[in-house]
């Protein structure tokens, strides 16, 4: 019993059309996974754990993505409390920080000593 052209020709299409079902899949959703890591977080997503945890937003004119900077992240894990670090657009990093006097206002004098005299507290909406 032989198996004719068409009949091999036919199950090579099936199975490479398959192939390539389940590659455009795995793309896809590597893509989506992708797009989810690049984003940067919503205020909402640093949301607070406990009721001890506060989250504030900062502006620092001087660099364009705040999060990214090494003198930032340092002067404000120096200064202590901080849990994350977290980009917030141009110009903005979210800080999500441990509740205690007079915070988030020291990070914003840290900010100013380690060369950001614009940094400034952005009230929450």
């Amino acid at each position: 019993m032989s198996i004719g052209r068409r009949t091999i020709r036919a199950l090579t299409i099936r199975h490479d059309s398959a192939r390539l079902a389940f590659v455009a899949a795995v793309v896809a959703i590597g893509a989506t996974s992708l797009a989810a890591q690049a984003a940067p977080p919503r205020r909402d997503e640093i949301s607070r754990k406990e009721s001890s945890t506060g989250v504030a937003t900062f502006e620092v004119p001087e660099i364009l993505f705040a999060g990214c900077s090494p003198a930032v992240r340092k002067a404000l894990n120096d200064a202590g409390g901080v849990a994350r670090i977290a980009e917030g657009g141009p110009h903005r990093i979210l800080v999500s920080y441990e509740l205690a006097p007079g915070r988030p206002d020291v990070y914003v004098d840290v900010l100013h000593k380690a060369g950001f005299p614009g940094a400034h507290l952005i009230p929450a909406t």
